[in-house]
Formats: structure tokens, C-alpha cells, sequence
């Protein structure tokens, strides 16, 4: 009875190692592998051994695919932002050989002669002369700063250019290209005078067929920078050559002063027309003639006369000729111009 047993054994032993081994697999070689992702189904393309819908997970993919298995659908990217033309670039399929000059980006090409905006700030890119054609002034305007910074700050006006509509259009052409994008600009410290006599008026106007820039004089700024401190910067002149007697004559800045040291006019009778920081000053009246020995900061001269920093007393004048009259040789305003000084000898 046991060597029954042992021999029934045996043999359901081999039948079921045939069925593993030889069926099972002449099936699974002539069965397509996508069969194995079909729900409800085993391996044999029948229904599942438990009659159920199958809820077991699919195996892991291998993370790359087999060489001779390639997902097209995978891309490949690139983005080429050119400066000069359109960019170029995209997404491109891996099955498919990439289009030259899109990997390195050299489908973009080379700038012919535009320099980038970096280099146009430089330089290399100037902004665009003006033409400024016109036939009226009202064809003319003022243009913004031709450049890519703002200009350092500063208290007195910057003279501006003119030109027409055109040449606004130009300009603004050229910042949007050259300026962006924004270069580096320097850290300007503000100035520490806020206040300027802005000597001059600007306008536009069309002068011989082209715009320009007209000049006028503001009379009322140079009267107040000719009776400016000349021991203190502030406020700033804009144009301190145009300071000088011809001009001061012209817009009639003597009225304004308190009276008049050359004419000795505007003070009492007890009293001398003198300078004081530079600007004309009714004091008392002193004794001391020309040439004297005098103390500056009393100033003992006598009516007309000035104790200079060399403590004598010397003529107050504004021209040479008034000195050479006197006997001197020159005009001295050091210290004190631009309009008045105090006649002097070469040293």
C-alpha cells in the first residue's frame, strides 16, 4: 500500500512539470506581449483563473526602453531667443534627426554689423542725427536725451536739441532697440545746491529751413547771479561768462542794486555807495585816501574807494579803462565779480 502511494505520487509529480514546462510555454512564445495588459484575461488569452475582472497591477516598466522599442512621442526642446532676427528653435521628436543649428543655437546666426545693446550704449550704436527740417516753428520740438542713461543730475538746466516729429519718431526707434535691455547705468550723487540762475531761456524754433535751439536771456536770473555771494557756491550759475558788464547793461541789472558805488548815488549823505561780498552797500563814510594804509574789515576808505586784501585803499571800478585813469593799470575782481573789483598795479 505505501509503494502504491509512492508510485501515484510520482506520476501527478510529471504531469504537472509537463504542463509548466511545455505547454505554458509554446503558448506564451506565439502570444503577443500586449495580451498581458488586457483586463480579465491570463496570459493564454483566456479569462482569468479566478472568473474576475483582473485588479492586479501591471508589472513596473523598465526605466529605458529596449533599443529596438522608441516612444516617439518623446521631445526634445529647444529655445533659441535670437537678438537680431526671429528666434528660432522648438520641440522636436527624438525619432527624427534635429534640424541644423538648433542644438548649440547657432541657427540664429551672426548680427550683421548691429552691435548688441550692450555695445550700443558704448557707442558702437549711435543714436541718429537729428535732421530737423522744417518750415515753421511749430515743426519743431525738443528731443529726450540721445542716450541710453539719464543725464547726472544737476541743478541748472541741460541745453536741449531740436528736431521734428521725425526725428522724435527716430529717437525712439533707437532707445527701444539699443536701450533694452536697460543697461547699466552709473550712480550719479545728487548735488548738495539744489538752486541755479538759469541764465537763458531755450525754445524751438525753425531757423533757415532746420530746427534749433533759440537762446534768450533771462534778465531777471543774471541781475540776481551778478548780487550773488561770490564766497558761497550756492545757488550755481549756468553760464558764468555771460556775467560781464555788456550784459548786465543790456537787461539794466544796475536799478536794481542798492546803490551805486561807481556814481557813488543811492546812500545818505553820511553814508559811501561800497561793496560788501561783493554786491554794492551804503555804509558809513570814511576818510582814508587812495593808496592809504586801511583794515579790510572796517574799511576807512573814503567815498568811492575799497580797502583791498592788500590793506590799502584802491578805486572801486567794473572796466580796465576806469582804473588806467586813476593811474592803475587793471581791474581787479578776484573775490569779487563778476561786475565790480578794485583797481590794481601789476606786482
Amino acid at each position: 500500500m505505501r509503494g502504491v502511494s509512492r508510485a501515484g505520487f510520482g506520476l501527478v509529480l510529471c504531469v504537472f512539470s509537463a504542463c509548466s514546462s511545455g505547454t505554458n510555454r509554446t503558448d506564451a512564445s506565439s502570444t503577443p506581449d500586449d495580451a498581458t495588459d488586457l483586463p480579465g484575461a491570463d496570459r493564454n488569452g483566456g479569462p482569468d483563473r479566478n472568473g474576475g475582472p483582473d485588479n492586479v497591477s501591471p508589472p513596473d516598466l523598465p526605466e529605458a526602453l529596449p533599443a529596438d522599442r522608441v516612444d516617439c512621442d518623446q521631445q526634445v526642446c529647444f529655445d533659441c531667443l535670437c537678438p537680431c532676427a526671429g528666434d528660432c528653435g522648438g520641440c522636436f521628436s527624438v525619432c527624427a534627426p534635429l534640424p541644423p543649428g538648433v542644438e548649440d543655437c547657432s541657427c540664429c546666426g551672426e548680427c550683421p554689423d548691429v552691435p548688441d545693446a550692450s555695445e550700443a550704449d558704448a557707442g558702437e550704436l549711435p543714436p541718429p542725427v537729428p535732421e530737423g527740417i522744417c518750415s515753421e516753428d511749430g515743426d519743431c520740438l525738443f528731443l529726450p536725451v540721445a542716450g541710453c542713461c539719464p543725464l547726472p543730475p544737476s541743478p541748472c538746466t541741460w541745453k536741449p536739441v531740436a528736431g521734428n516729429a521725425d526725428d522724435l519718431a527716430a529717437l525712439l526707434d533707437w532707445k527701444e532697440d539699443a536701450c533694452l535691455p536697460q543697461p547699466p547705468c552709473p550712480d550719479y550723487a545728487q548735488p548738495e545746491c539744489d538752486t541755479c540762475y538759469d541764465l537763458l531761456d531755450y525754445s524751438p524754433g525753425c531757423v533757415e529751413g532746420h530746427c534749433a535751439v533759440v537762446e534768450q536771456m533771462d534778465c531777471e536770473a543774471l541781475c540776481l547771479a551778478s548780487a550773488k555771494d561770490p564766497g558761497k557756491p550756492c545757488p550755481f550759475v549756468s553760464d558764468p561768462d555771460l556775467v560781464n558788464g555788456d550784459t548786465l547793461e543790456l537787461c539794466g541789472c544796475f536799478v536794481i542794486t542798492e546803490c551805486d558805488p561807481i556814481g557813488q548815488a543811492g546812500c545818505s549823505a553820511e553814508e559811501k555807495c561800497t561793496l560788501t561780498a561783493g554786491k554794492p552797500d551804503c555804509k558809513p563814510v570814511g576818510y582814508q585816501p587812495k593808496n592809504a594804509p586801511c583794515n579790510p574789515d572796517s574799511d576807512s576808505c573814503a567815498a568811492g574807494l575799497l580797502c583791498n586784501p592788500l590793506s590799502w585803499c584802491s578805486p572801486i571800478c567794473t572796466e580796465d579803462y576806469q582804473c588806467e585813469n586813476e593811474g592803475y593799470e587793471f581791474c581787479n575782481k578776484t573775490g569779487l565779480g563778476p561786475l565790480y573789483g578794485y583797481c590794481m598795479v601789476y606786482l
